[in-house]
């Protein structure tokens, strides 16, 4: 497996668009495989966010991750980006 990134894995427990056992999958193959994810089911969660709960978790889960994993941008990294006014 050739996954070299963190993975966060978000699925909704009674998502009729793709089934949660994708995503199970998913997460025992990278358990397998010693890769570095996360995997959060959401109870009663569908494929649209649609419980507000879960639209909650899912950004709450997803602004933790992204903290732990990025890393803040130098200051010259942003300007060389054009997300400074310098």
């Amino acid at each position: 497996m050739y996954v070299k990134i963190p993975i966060l894995l978000v699925h909704g427990e009674e998502d009729r668009i793709v089934p949660p056992l994708h995503s199970r999958y998913m997460a025992d193959e990278l358990e397998d495989n010693d890769k570095v994810f996360k995997y959060v089911e959401l109870e009663s969660g569908d494929h649209f966010l649609s419980i507000q709960r879960n639209r909650h978790l899912f950004f709450k889960e997803m602004d933790m991750f992204l903290n732990q994993y990025l890393k803040p941008a130098s200051k010259d990294d942003a300007v060389k980006a054009g997300l400074t006014t310098e």
